[in-house]
């Protein structure tokens, strides 16, 4: 018979883990407070000198530097919707949402003068046909807008309704809203019938 021999044992070490200690972790808050953002400001641009353009070539050229325009018609012998005087004048620096006035003259000798409808709300064709029947003339400037319920139609105008204008003037503009996604746009269509 055979005998087993006999197994050392080793014995075997055993390991314990380390003490270890926990602490509450404490988080520090600090209040913050937002403030909506403030409102852009508008940007400056100097006024471009449009004395001695007719109405439509300086509004034009206001649309494009950024202004808004007023027109005013002034006695003056001067040629029939020639740009006499501008306030601001030429070469100042005003907000780009600031209205330049310009005076146009009213020409030489007597003219008619006919009441400036009101064309505000109106689609493009509405507005012609309101100029049209008044004796006046229309200039269209396009600008960018957010309401898609203003597109196409005229949402500011000068001169103001009920101001006057001599008989084929250009009774003024109309600033109609065109829904643009690729940036700002300032053309100008010039109605001339």
């Amino acid at each position: 018979m055979r005998r087993r021999a006999a197994q050392s044992t080793t014995p075997q070490s055993t390991s314990t883990p380390a003490a270890t200690t926990t602490q509450a972790a404490t988080t520090t808050q600090a209040a913050t407070t937002t403030q909506a953002p403030a409102p852009p400001q508008p940007a400056n641009a100097t006024v471009p000198n449009v004395s001695g353009q007719q109405v439509q070539g300086a509004a034009a050229a206001l649309a494009k530097a950024g202004f808004l325009v007023t027109v005013a018609y002034v006695a003056a012998t001067d040629p029939l919707g020639t740009v006499v005087a501008m306030s601001p004048g030429a070469g100042s620096t005003a907000p780009t949402t600031a209205h330049i006035t310009i005076n146009a003259a009213s020409g030489p000798g007597q003219k008619q003068q006919e009441t400036v409808p009101d064309a505000t709300g109106m689609s493009i064709p509405q507005a012609v046909a309101a100029m049209q029947h008044a004796g006046l003339r229309l200039i269209f400037l396009r600008k960018p807008m957010t309401e898609r319920t203003e597109a196409g139609k005229v949402v500011e105008q000068s001169p103001a309704p009920g101001k006057t204008a001599p008989r084929g003037a250009w009774g003024g503009y109309g600033v109609h809203r065109e829904v643009v996604d690729d940036g700002p746009r300032h053309d100008v269509t010039v109605i001339d019938r």
